[in-house]
């Protein structure tokens, strides 16, 4: 573990209802010198968030009694614990879930699988950008909201770069694998064409062989 560092003392809170997945987190975290508390539902983190305040909350989506977003939302929701930032950790991905993500006001959001320096430069992203906000987004900001609903979103975290980066590269990487997915495809396609055209040439063989034996 990494001692006498920028990170020694600074509390992340680590939400995960699989232990396995939470002590792989934890591991990676502590190794960084982070101090790591780990809860396993968003109802687990709140009370944990108002007796011994972290610094910061990586959280799952998918977990029972009360998912991520809730979570996100009822942080950035309390006046209290507003300036704590939240990163989403999910295993899947799509635009939904970007807005899902978005609408709770969450910071950063973090893919499954992940390696561990992606997760380092994640949180130190975050932490580094809520210590040095921009000087456009001090100050009040007016909150974004859909139709029907209460504000759920300052609008200074949708100015904020942090997500939205993400979700470009989470883009770029789909488009990746895509592409090299569709290149596998038309690899197999041309293989699947040329042992078809090597079919047809031997069955075509076969049948002059055979127009040859019944004109014997």
């Amino acid at each position: 573990m990494k001692a006498d560092n920028e990170n020694a003392g600074i509390k992340i809170l680590v939400v995960e209802d699989s232990r396995t997945q939470a002590e792989h987190i934890r591991h990676i975290l502590e190794t960084e010198g982070y101090i790591v508390a780990l809860a396993v539902n968003g109802n687990d983190a709140l009370e944990q968030i108002r007796i011994n305040r972290p610094a910061m909350v990586l959280t799952d989506i998918l977990m029972p009694e009360m998912d991520g977003f809730a979570l996100c939302r009822a942080i950035k929701q309390d006046g209290n614990l507003a300036d704590i930032p939240v990163i989403l950790v999910t295993q899947l991905f799509d635009p939904a879930d970007l807005k899902k993500g978005l609408e709770a006001g969450a910071d950063n959001i973090i893919i499954k699988p992940f390696e561990a320096e992606h997760v380092k430069v994640r949180i130190t992203g975050t932490l580094r950008s809520r210590c040095h906000p921009d000087s456009d987004d001090a100050g009040a900001a007016p909150a974004v909201s859909l139709k029907d609903q209460q504000p759920l979103t300052p609008a200074y975290q949708l100015r904020s770069p942090e997500i939205l980066l993400t979700a470009y590269e989470i883009a770029l990487r789909k488009n990746n694998e895509l592409q090299e997915v569709n290149a596998s495809l038309v690899a197999e396609n041309e293989r699947l064409e040329q042992t078809v055209g090597t079919l047809q040439r031997a069955n075509e063989k076969l049948q002059q062989e055979n127009a040859g034996l019944k004109r014997m």
